[in-house]
């Protein structure tokens, strides 16, 4: 049995205290009806997530969530956003069924949190409709990057952001080789370690094969990897490469852009990189010339 919300920040907004303590099933969905006809918005969102924590498991609550997820498909993705610090997101060890109307979860944890959070969130049913992943400064070991790649739930997630993690070695080329994202557009792998040897085992992975927005912000890619970055060019169709804090210096960047097939990138983000003031003009005109947006400031 899990733990039970009985404090109430944004459900007081639709009722007192001392009702929503004494609800029936039947007044539970009409407050739900209630909430969602008020219209989208963050306060809105929140109480809907109240009321399922405060909402004993049964067939009632079940029918309930999936009539929220139908009436919700017309709010944006963006906001059905939950933390996977929220204590109510969880049954024990386990991802409650409250997971079912969330879209996006954020994992932002230290300690062992993270990688436990991670694994039991891609290892639930429950995520079958999650639509992005972020996992930003959290402590993530192998074990949970190999929960992460061999999950059979995550046929819906559109994104995938890493910032700011330690990835070992093994954990890395377990995310390389994941082939269980079809849908996975954009990528972030920000801040994460990648030197000259990592980009060539993401130039040849199956990870970025149907992304179009890729960032490798802020890793140690410099000149020195043109023929790899050129390489998931021509294997990849991206829309947009964000090489942002890097290493990159002017004949790198140049030799870049010179290779990439035409027509294939739209835009390209090399700013704080190692290119002086007096070669972006230079850098500017050849962008032009093969139809890429630069952003080198």
């Amino acid at each position: 049995m899990p733990t039970l919300l009985t404090q109430y920040n944004f459900l007081r907004s639709y009722a007192n205290s001392s009702q929503l303590e004494h609800l029936t099933n039947d007044e539970r969905f009409q407050l739900l009806q209630r909430i969602i006809s008020s219209g989208q918005s963050e306060s809105s969102w929140r109480a809907i997530l109240e009321l399922f924590a405060s909402w004993p498991d049964s067939v009632e609550k079940s029918h309930a969530l999936e009539h929220a997820d139908e009436q919700l498909s017309t709010w944006d993705d963006s906001l059905r956003t939950v933390n996977s610090a929220w204590i109510y997101l969880y049954e024990n060890s386990h991802l409650s069924s409250v997971a079912v109307i969330v879209r996006l979860i954020n994992i932002n944890r230290r300690e062992q949190y993270g990688n436990k959070e991670l694994k039991a969130i891609t290892t639930s049913p429950f995520v079958a409709s999650l639509k992005g992943l972020t996992i930003y400064k959290s402590e993530i070991h192998s074990d949970g990057i190999n929960a992460l790649v061999n999950s059979s739930y995550l046929q819906h997630l559109e994104s995938l952001s890493i910032d700011g993690v330690t990835l070992q070695e093994n954990g890395f080329e377990l995310l390389c080789n994941a082939q269980n994202l079809p849908m996975l557009k954009n990528l972030q792998l920000k801040n994460v370690g990648i030197n000259g040897t990592r980009l060539k085992v993401l130039a040849k992975s199956n990870l970025v094969q149907h992304v179009t927005n890729l960032d490798l912000s802020y890793n140690s890619i410099d000149g020195e990897s043109v023929n790899d970055l050129n390489q998931l060019l021509v294997r990849n169709e991206f829309n947009s490469l964000n090489l942002e804090g890097n290493f990159m210096q002017l004949n790198g960047a140049l030799n870049l852009v010179k290779t990439i097939p035409r027509n294939s990138l739209r835009e390209l983000n090399l700013a704080r990189n190692e290119i002086m003031n007096s070669g972006r003009e230079e850098l500017r005109t050849l962008s032009l010339e093969m139809g890429i947006k630069l952003i080198v400031d």
